[in-house]
């Protein structure tokens, strides 16, 4: 099935290293996920850091090598973000005065950020903590807010979300509340 709006997606290691061949949910969710990547017409994106994470992960999981070999297969599929460096966001990180442990968390995910704000704005992770922690720092880094980090264990709809081109959801965006509904 493909869509005409390819999105280029940032997609942590922690959805490889989840995903199996085991009907458990969170394997089946995270497996479901790159098997809908693959199959429409978006693309992943990778950074120096991002294709470490993956390369150590992907060891862990047959399902996410077959996965990556089947990306590199495929003309386009994967993007290489090779001029990539920390300039968006690491240095507003940096002077925040935040709690040092919550800031650790931060920035090693910082380069998911950074490379969602150079694409199409979407991060696919189960890491729950930092999505919390960038969050709660969208006063302060207000572009923040302009990026969406989808969980496929707390989003039930991201497949189909994904299916039908990923379009803009400020219910799925960083800081975003009820409130604002």
């Amino acid at each position: 099935m493909a869509i005409k709006n390819s999105k280029r997606l940032i997609i942590d290691a922690s959805i490889l290293q989840a995903a199996g061949i085991t009907e458990q949910p969170t394997s089946k969710q995270c497996r479901g996920v790159l098997r809908t990547v693959i199959s429409v017409c978006h693309r992943a994106v990778l950074t120096p850091i991002l294709q470490d994470e993956w390369d150590k992960h992907a060891q862990r999981s047959a399902v996410a090598r077959e996965w990556i070999t089947a990306m590199q297969g495929r003309k386009e599929k994967l993007q290489n973000l090779t001029r990539f460096s920390h300039s968006l966001v690491q240095p507003e990180v940096e002077i925040l005065a935040i709690d040092p442990f919550i800031k650790r968390i931060i920035l090693k995910d910082v380069h998911l950020v950074e490379a969602a704000l150079s694409m199409d704005r979407i991060i696919i992770s189960l890491d729950e903590r930092a999505k919390h922690h960038f969050s709660s720092i969208v006063s302060n880094i207000p572009d923040l807010t302009k990026l969406m980090w989808v969980n496929p264990l707390r989003d039930e709809n991201v497949i189909d979300w994904l299916k039908q081109g990923a379009e803009p959801d400020k219910r799925r965006c960083l800081g975003f509340t009820d409130d604002e509904t």
